[in-house]
């Protein structure tokens, strides 16, 4: 499972979102879908650990998150 809990996450004064909330329980199929800039890419880096929000609680419940970059990448800490 997956859960949100009233997250915020702002970036260079800018809120790309504020008290998002939502559950995915495991089997779910889920799509997210936006504009450019809406925060997308911030949900899925806060799902693999590589962000934390501002306010709010991400639970993961599994043991193992892939992540694959649009762009090559090396991640100095791993």
């Amino acid at each position: 499972m997956i859960e949100f809990e009233d997250v915020s996450k702002t970036f260079n004064g800018h809120a790309v979102f504020k008290g998002l909330s939502f559950r995915i329980r495991k089997g779910e199929i889920v799509g997210l879908l936006g504009r450019s800039g809406v925060g997308k890419s911030t949900i899925f880096r806060m799902i693999a650990g590589l962000i934390l929000p501002d306010s709010g609680t991400v639970k993961v419940n599994s043991s193992r998150i892939g992540y694959i970059f649009q762009e090559h990448r090396l991640i100095p800490w791993r």
